[in-house]
Parts: C-alpha cells; structure tokens; sequence
C-alpha cells in the first residue's frame, strides 16, 4: 500500500511515493517541465508523468499542499492549473489536502520550519544525506511521509 506526496507546480513538480507498512520512500524526484514549451503542454507533460506514476504505484492516497498565495496572481493561477491535472487524474483516489505548517510540524516539531529545517529532519528521519535534492522533492516527501504515518496512526483514509 502506498501514499504518493506530491509538490505542484508546472516548472517543478516534486513527487515521492511512501510504502505505509514500511514507511521507507520507494521513489521521489521532480518533474521538471521545459520553459520553451507552451503552458499547455507544459501541463500534458505533467499528466503524463503524473499517470506514469499513478500506473507503476497504484497509491491508495495522495498527499498534496493546500494552496496559499499573497501575491503574483499569474503564477497562482499556473499553479492553480497545475493542481487540477493532478487533481483530475486521481479524481478516483482519496486526496488529503495538507496545510504546509502541519506537514512542517510532524516533519520538524514546529510548524514554521524553514525548508533547511526540513531537509535535516528528514535526513536524520531517512538516515540519509539529502544535501543535492531540490526543495520540491523534499516537500513531497514529507507530505508523503506525512500521509502515510497519519494513514497508519488514525486511519485518515478510511482504508
């Protein structure tokens, strides 16, 4: 049984997939989307990876960032595109929306961790050097690691 963590964007799309009995991170990695492409088929791109992984891992739930923004409505709104691919292609599985400070506060113990923050709780919680991955492949694993420990604990996917 897995749990797919996912960090939307179209430019950078962070994944990972959690095995929930194990809890040990089966795969991660960022799509990364070419700037010379149209939105448009910067977003095809994403499907498509996105339905790769939906297909090799069959997860029972995903995990992905509530959405916030303050500012720079265009990229909100990209984003908010980007989100909806997601969305649309596991439209058939249970989608758990986390608030980043909670994601942050079982990662870390505080909910306003800073992303350095996060990077070295997960490398002493994985027992591995995380020093080169990207910020977006960090967040989806710790949204994934966040799923999969709430799946096991409270049951949250009423599975």
């Amino acid at each position: 049984m897995t749990i797919l963590g996912i960090d939307v964007g179209y430019d950078r799309c962070g994944f990972a997939v959690v095995d929930v009995n194990t809890m040990n991170v089966m795969d991660s990695g960022v799509i990364l989307t070419d700037r010379e492409l149209s939105f448009i088929k910067r977003l095809r791109v994403l499907r498509e990876d996105m339905l790769y992984i939906q297909n090799k891992y069959f997860p029972v739930g995903v995990c992905i960032e509530k959405l916030f923004f303050y500012r720079r409505n265009k990229v909100f709104e990209k984003i908010c595109m980007s989100k909806g691919v997601v969305l649309e292609i596991f439209a058939d599985t249970v989608i758990y929306e986390i608030e980043p400070s909670k994601m942050k506060k079982d990662i870390t113990g505080f909910g306003k961790a800073t992303k350095e923050d996060i990077k070295k709780a997960l490398s002493l919680r994985l027992g591995v050097n995380l020093e080169d991955y990207i910020d977006d492949e960090l967040d989806a694993i710790s949204l994934a690691l966040y799923g999969a420990q709430n799946t096991r604990l409270s049951n949250f996917l009423h599975i």
